[in-house]
């Protein structure tokens, strides 16, 4: 069985190691700012900007990215709470266990309608189907490359609707807001590797010219999407768009393994070891994790290290914490200006 939903949101309306450890066990408002983080012309800035990268706008997609495994209801009150401008949230949905797909995003609007955000949700901690998607990873033809196979099924299955809703968007019917003029896609984890597919199948939307829209992809512990190949055809086209942010020892950008394909990242890489240290440049690519068995040994050594002080010395390469987005929160509230 399969089931398509789009729930629209305005946040405007009334209904609308051991540190780390640590961290993830407080409260909310640990990742929430006292007052705005972003000036009043947010908008406006990103709108008259170019592509280069923006501190400020990671921020703002860190919480979208982050808060994309919930609702849209509850993502539009998020972002009021992080005091983000005023927005609308359409969710975009489309299950079938079956043919293991379990797809969620969400358009996030400002209120003028000119800026648009298209986040990705991740693997869900506690769906069996995503994390069988995740480990989809026979290799499907995708331009002049080879793509991860699952993260190309659970695309292909939302493809029509992201298609309508962002035509729908540049096309305004209501008369209330003004045509959507451009374009960021965001997500953490799964969702950052259908960012990145997301953001290919736009450019290669000719007929409805949706990729000139498109003006960045922010992704946060994002696994390799594709081969060598597909990165050499793409890298090109996406130029300075893509950026990549990996925290600490996070497990999952390294995968897939090297024993399961010949998966390659691409685009700019910017990493941080702590949460209070903002995101620097990669000095040297990240490489992905040579087995599986060890990349999964190692996160689940560290995940009760990190919780044993008289363990936490031990040295591991890899962590299951580290993905958790609220570290990407933290280390892109650090980044701010």
């Amino acid at each position: 069985m399969s089931n398509a939903l789009a729930e629209d949101v305005d946040i405007t309306s009334p209904h609308t190691r051991r540190e780390h450890a640590a961290a993830s066990e407080e409260p909310l408002r640990r990742f929430a700012p006292t007052s705005s983080p972003l000036p009043p012309d947010f908008v406006e800035e990103l709108l008259r900007g170019d592509d280069a990268y923006n501190p400020r706008l990671a921020y703002a997609l860190a919480v979208i990215a982050g808060w994309s495994y919930s609702d849209a209801r509850t993502l539009a009150d998020k972002l009021k709470y992080y005091q983000l401008p005023a927005v609308s949230v359409e969710a975009i949905a489309v299950t079938n266990p079956a043919m293991l797909i379990v797809a969620s995003a969400f358009l996030v609007r400002s209120k003028c309608g000119r800026l648009g955000i298209l986040s990705f949700r991740g693997t869900e901690p506690a769906n069996a189907i995503n994390w069988l998607t995740d480990t989809d990873v026979v290799e499907k033809p995708f331009g002049k490359g080879l793509v991860h196979q699952g993260f190309f099924a659970n695309l292909e299955a939302i493809w029509e609707v992201i298609v309508r809703t962002l035509e729908k968007a540049v096309r305004p019917e209501d008369g209330e807001r003004r045509p959507l003029e451009r374009l960021y896609i965001t997500g953490h984890s799964l969702g950052g590797g259908m960012a990145v597919l997301a953001a290919a199948r736009l450019i290669l939307e000719t007929d409805s010219r949706l990729g000139g829209l498109l003006h960045g992809i922010y992704t946060f512990g994002q696994p390799a999407v594709g081969n060598a190949a597909f990165a050499d055809e793409w890298a090109p086209q996406f130029g300075q768009r893509l950026h990549r942010h990996i925290y600490a020892h996070d497990v999952v950008p390294h995968l897939p393994p090297a024993s399961l394909g010949r998966f390659v990242h691409f685009g700019s890489e910017r990493v941080a070891a702590a949460p209070n240290e903002p995101w620097r440049i990669a000095k040297t690519p990240l490489r992905l994790a040579r087995l599986l068995a060890v990349a999964v040994a190692s996160s689940a050594i560290s995940f009760v290290t990190r919780r044993l002080p008289v363990l936490d010395f031990v040295p591991l390469p890899y962590s299951l914490d580290d993905h958790s987005p609220a570290r990407y929160l933290e280390v892109s509230r650090a980044s701010l200006p």
